[in-house]
């Protein structure tokens, strides 16, 4: 019975998101720090614009603030594309105000645009898009071109509350 000589620690093991759930956050530093998150205090941050590749082993935060214009009365379905180089090796967590919205891999075939669900989007208020975009340095990484798209709209439509979005 002596001590024993590994001693494990953990990190990321924090309260969950009260709002969002223990599922909308995966173990990367970023999301710990909240870079994801409306509020999040980016103004230290390095400006950027794409295209824009990079060739480093890693993950690079890139954050944006938008307002889209939908007409009032509007049922609007928005999506996002990230088109780039199909032989560049990348890969991003794509966050809309806070929410995890999901995974784009750089060069699959048949990608689509990602929706961004209405609720979340706030379609004439701000919002905040974040990407956590993870390369392995084998070729240049990043975004090419990001780009919102208008996928339909129709007159009216059934009236959609925004969900809960709290920041830091």
């Amino acid at each position: 019975g002596g001590e024993p000589r590994v001693r494990w620690r953990i990190q990321g093991a924090g309260p969950a998101d009260p709002v969002r759930g223990p599922l909308n956050n995966g173990g990367l530093h970023g999301e710990r720090e909240g870079w994801h998150l409306p509020g999040f205090a980016d103004g230290g941050w390095d400006k950027v614009s794409f295209p824009r590749a990079v060739r480093r082993q890693g993950v690079t935060w890139y954050r944006t603030t938008f307002k889209p214009s939908v007409a009032a009365g509007t049922d609007a379905s928005v999506g996002l594309v990230l088109d780039d180089d199909p032989h560049r090796e990348w890969r991003a967590q794509v966050f809309l105000n806070g929410w995890n919205l999901g995974e784009y891999v750089n060069g699959a075939a048949g990608r689509r645009p990602l929706v961004l669900p209405d609720g979340i989007l706030r379609t004439r208020d701000t919002n905040t898009l974040a990407l956590a975009v993870l390369s392995g340095a084998d070729t240049d990484a990043g975004p090419g071109r990001v780009r919102l798209t208008l996928l339909g709209s129709a007159a009216g439509g059934v009236p959609v509350a925004p969900v809960s979005s709290p920041g830091r």
